[in-house]
């Protein structure tokens, strides 16, 4: 086999060439310095001085920044709510004098950038100045070489990030080769004429259902979505890449939002601690800048809907406009139904040929057909989540397009596939069916037999004895009936759960899988559900309130989404810390033995070494204790050296659920045995409190 090479593109050279120059341009300038300095100048004190004020901007920059994100990032959701509200209605009102308050928000990074590569070139100056002795001693020296170095890598990373992050390849690879769908390509054409866009005009497909425009220097890309081709007429198609050619018919505001964009992304816009000087450095000037960016293109989106809208308005079809992005809309709501629409499973065929595409593109227009009046029920009540406001819903958009109507004129219609333009989305279709097929191809067997052949297996041997099951087994059968669309099935055992299990910490994976279940069918007593089994197990609160809030910011549940957002903020913000503590074991954590799981824990050795089959080698186990009231029954399993992975990943997994739903008020957690949980359970006496009887 031949050996892999390294590739480096164009930017890698000029990057290196940047960082050279700008190395060699601060040491010839410190030698040259040190020429006209007297011998008795000692320069470490000053390259001191300067690599200190250079970790002091940083520590400031970080101390600033982190405080900056608590207050702002972290504020509670009703507050922020209330912000974005002020926010969005400001905008509405007068975009321009909103976008006005931000045209000085570059400010800030431009002059850390300037400060950066100021001190940067001071240190790589102040480095030779240390050899102006007249017999250097070795401190000095390794001055001379620790600031030379430090000068190089701090020069370097401004310019590395700058061409990592701002260069936007085009992949030709992607794009729909010309000529293929010519119809689609005459569309764009004519949009891009319309708005008066000079360029080369390419489409790329992609899979979902949206139209999107990006510029590659003097190329366009049409990014168009198969599931809005099949779902969207002709013309409905060609307004919305009007009103994204719009956008770009504004080169002024188009490059201020890019430079802008750009210039945050100099730094990572990450409060993470890092040793890595640049990110720290410009902490503080990169949370701020995403924040006001954020606020920014709000103002900068409503402006750009209003003139786009103006457009379609004079020259396009605004009746045609609105059903389209109606469509769009109702996408949300398909994918919210789509376990109870879509037919056939990924990875259930046997090989990679089956049109799934196809399928996924089929319901959504049936769908459209069957479900149009209640999916326009839910758009005419739509709000916004708490954290979101940079897209107006739809019944917030159409009236900008059809000023004069008192409800939307929205079409049901799909295109009709034995026409040209029919036949040509076919081919689109077919075109991204091909390309599906090379890249599940390689891995599709053993993705299906992960998807499918594995969750299968374990409802087969379920319906073939269902007794002997504990309450905590049948959380992987339920988690099965899921993964294979059998979701009436998967129900009917959560009902059985409920009506014979008394204990209510066993019942918490039931409780929750009916709660999300009534929900997708709409019948909001699922929200209660949802709670209930949060109050039981934590485990469920982050994916429990995503789907409460998607729930009732879908339905237009007002009262109920201010009642979530009070119980979020309080429920979130008293567990946050402790669970995510319990999710990780280290030698510095507080451990001591664990001596409260004894009448417990000769049933869980059982069920672990039941399940292990035979290639658990030891377990120990320990308390971690992560405040005065919460702490973790922590579990560390050591598996045999070279044991088959499947059966690991078998027994890691029935481990995890029968821990996860064991009948008591208790938190559990689950390690691999690895160098650091190794370090952190052995320096307990007694953590080890199972070993395989034929273990040496």
């Amino acid at each position: 086999m031949r050996k892999n090479t390294l590739q480096l593109d164009y930017t890698s050279g000029l990057t290196a060439l940047c960082s050279v120059a700008f190395w060699l341009t601060s040491a010839f300038a410190g030698m040259g310095l040190r020429f006209l300095l007297p011998d008795s100048f000692d320069g470490l004190p000053l390259l001191l001085i300067l690599v200190a004020a250079m970790a002091l901007a940083c520590f400031a920059n970080r101390t600033m920044a982190r405080s900056f994100a608590r207050s702002h990032f972290g504020m509670p959701p009703s507050e922020r709510r209330e912000m974005l509200d002020r926010h969005m209605e400001e905008c509405k009102a007068d975009p321009d004098a909103v976008l006005a308050r931000y045209k000085d928000m570059e400010t800030l990074p431009v002059a850390m950038l300037i400060l950066y590569y100021v001190l940067s070139f001071a240190i790589g100056v102040s480095a030779p100045l240390c050899l102006v002795q007249p017999t250097p001693d070795l401190l000095h020296a390794i001055a001379f070489v620790v600031g030379t170095a430090i000068a190089g890598f701090l020069g370097f990373m401004p310019i590395w990030r700058r061409f990592r992050q701002l260069r936007k390849p085009l992949n030709k690879e992607a794009l729909v080769p010309e000529g293929e769908l010519p119809l689609l390509e005459a569309m764009a054409k004519k949009a891009a004429d319309t708005v008066g866009i000079k360029g080369t005009i390419r489409l790329e497909l992609t899979r979902d259902c949206d139209c999107d425009v990006n510029r590659f220097g003097s190329t366009y890309v049409v990014f168009v979505g198969t599931r809005l081709l099949t779902a969207l007429t002709e013309e409905e198609v060609y307004q919305a890449m009007l009103s994204c050619f719009d956008f770009f018919s504004r080169p002024r505001e188009y490059r201020e939002i890019l430079r802008r964009h750009r210039l945050g992304e100099l730094g990572t816009a990450d409060i993470r601690l890092t040793t890595c000087v640049f990110d720290w450095f410009f902490s503080y000037a990169d949370v701020t800048l995403e924040w006001e960016y954020d606020l920014y293109l709000t103002a900068c989106k409503m402006r750009n809907d209003r003139l786009s809208d103006r457009r379609i308005r004079e020259t396009g079809d605004s009746a045609a406009a609105v059903s389209g992005m109606c469509k769009r809309a109702m996408w949300r709501f398909f994918v919210f139904e789509a376990n109870d629409l879509i037919p056939t499973l990924f990875y259930e065929p046997e090989t990679p040929d089956h049109p799934h595409e196809w399928d996924v593109c089929h319901a959504f227009r049936k769908g459209l057909d069957t479900r149009h009046e209640a999916w326009m029920e839910l758009l005419t009540k739509e709000i916004h989540p708490a954290n979101s406001r940079r897209y107006p819903t739809f019944r917030e958009s159409w009236p900008d397009l059809i000023p004069d109507a008192d409800a939307p004129a929205v079409s049901v219609w799909v295109p009709d596939l034995g026409t040209p333009y029919g036949k040509e989305v076919t081919c689109a279709l077919e075109m991204v069916e091909e390309t599906i097929r090379g890249e599940i191809t390689p891995y599709y067997e053993a993705a299906r037999k992960r998807e499918y052949l594995e969750p299968l297996g374990i409802v087969e041997a379920y319906e073939n004895n269902p007794t002997g099951y504990t309450t905590p087994e049948l959380s992987p059968v339920i988690n099965a009936y899921r993964d294979l669309g059998r979701m009436a099935e998967a129900e009917t055992l959560c009902d059985a759960i409920l009506e014979t299990e008394k204990n209510p910490f066993a019942q918490a994976h039931a409780i929750y899988f009916k709660g999300m279940r009534m929900l997708h069918r709409y019948e909001t007593e699922g929200i209660d559900l949802i709670y209930r089994a949060i109050d039981l197990n934590k485990n469920y609160m982050k994916d429990g309130f995503e789907m409460v809030e998607e729930y009732c910011t879908m339905c237009g549940l007002a009262d109920e989404y201010e009642t979530f957002l009070r119980r979020a903020e309080t429920q979130m913000s008293a567990h946050a810390y402790n669970h995510d503590s319990a999710g990780e074991l280290t030698p510095r954590d507080r451990l001591v033995k664990e001596e409260e799981l004894r009448d417990m824990l000769p049933d869980i050795l059982a069920y672990m070494e039941k399940v292990s089959e035979g290639c658990i080698r030891e377990i120990y186990l320990v308390r971690k204790i992560i405040s005065e009231d919460f702490f973790s029954s922590v579990f560390v399993l050591n598996f045999e050296y070279g044991a088959d992975r499947e059966a690991m990943d078998r027994a890691y997994t029935a481990i995890f659920n029968y821990l996860d739903a064991y009948p008591v008020d208790w938190q559990f957690s689950l390690f691999l045995y690895n160098r650091e949980t190794e370090a952190a359970v052995k320096q307990i006496e007694g953590s080890l409190i199972w070993q395989k009887t034929d273990h040496p």
